[in-house]
C-alpha cells in the first residue's frame, strides 16, 4: 500500500499548482484536479443544508462555516496522525477550505429553497 508524506499547509497552494500543470505532460491531471476540488466542495454541501434544517441554532452562515471548518480540520488531523499507523492519505489545508466552502454553498441552497421566489425577486431570508 503506498504511503503519502504530502502535507500542504499553504492555503490554495496545492490546488493552484495542480491546475497549472501542463496537460500535455500529465494528460489526466486536469480531470484529477477538477474531481478533487469539486469532490471536496460537494462532500460538505449536504452539511450546509441539513444543519439548519435539523438544528435551529445553525440557521446562520457563520455557525455553519465554523462547524464545517472544525469538522474538516478534525478529519485532516486524524489523517495526519494516522500516517503513523500506515495511512496513505495526504494532509491538505485546501481540503479544509473547500469543505467549508461546500457547507456554505449548501447553506445558501437551504436559504434559497426556504422562501419561494415571488414576482421575480430574490428571496429575502429571515429567521423567526
Amino acid at each position: 500500500m503506498p504511503r503519502s508524506t504530502h502535507i500542504n499547509l499553504v492555503p490554495l497552494g496545492y490546488s493552484f499548482t495542480c491546475f497549472r500543470q501542463d496537460p500535455a505532460s500529465h494528460p489526466r491531471v486536469a480531470l484529477f484536479c477538477l474531481r478533487n476540488t469539486l469532490g471536496n466542495v460537494v462532500l460538505f454541501l449536504p452539511l450546509g443544508i441539513l444543519l439548519p434544517l435539523l438544528f435551529p441554532a445553525f440557521r446562520s452562515l457563520g455557525r455553519v462555516a465554523v462547524l464545517a471548518a472544525f469538522l474538516s480540520l478534525s478529519i485532516e488531523t486524524i489523517q495526519f496522525f494516522s500516517a503513523f499507523i500506515g495511512n496513505f492519505r495526504s494532509v491538505d489545508i485546501d481540503d479544509v477550505l473547500l469543505n467549508t466552502v461546500g457547507a456554505c454553498v449548501g447553506f445558501v441552497v437551504y436559504r434559497l429553497a426556504r422562501k419561494p421566489v415571488v414576482s421575480g425577486q430574490w428571496p429575502v431570508a429571515s429567521d423567526q
